[in-house]
């Protein structure tokens, strides 16, 4: 069984469709690779499928306990001025960061 499906999706944003009648699965331990040119749906396909956005026709099967993520394209307005270990540490807890910036040397090594 799939753990994620996205099942004749039609979408996009506005009033045009970009996404018409797209099915896709994803099994455990499975890479799936999307490919296609600039304006294909590819980015909006993954934003349906991380839940960051509905299509208007079609829907998505996710199996329990299934957690998803996106890595935008797009860098979020005021990260271009940061150094990678500032935006690490500002992903941890402010009440625990003093103790816990290891974590993101860590993560940046």
């Amino acid at each position: 069984m799939s753990f994620l499906i996205g099942q004749q999706m039609t979408g996009g944003y506005g009033a045009a469709d970009i996404l018409h009648d797209c099915t896709i699965g994803v099994d455990k331990g499975e890479i799936a690779v999307i490919v296609g040119p600039n304006g294909a749906g590819k980015s909006t396909l993954l934003r349906c499928l991380a839940g960051r956005a509905e299509p208007t026709v079609g829907g998505m099967v996710r199996a329990r306990g299934l957690r998803t993520a996106l890595v935008l394209q797009e860098t979020p307005e005021g990260l271009m001025s940061c150094t990678p270990r500032a935006v690490a540490l500002a992903a941890l807890p402010e009440e625990t960061r003093d103790w816990e910036a290891w974590r993101a040397d860590v993560a940046l090594d």
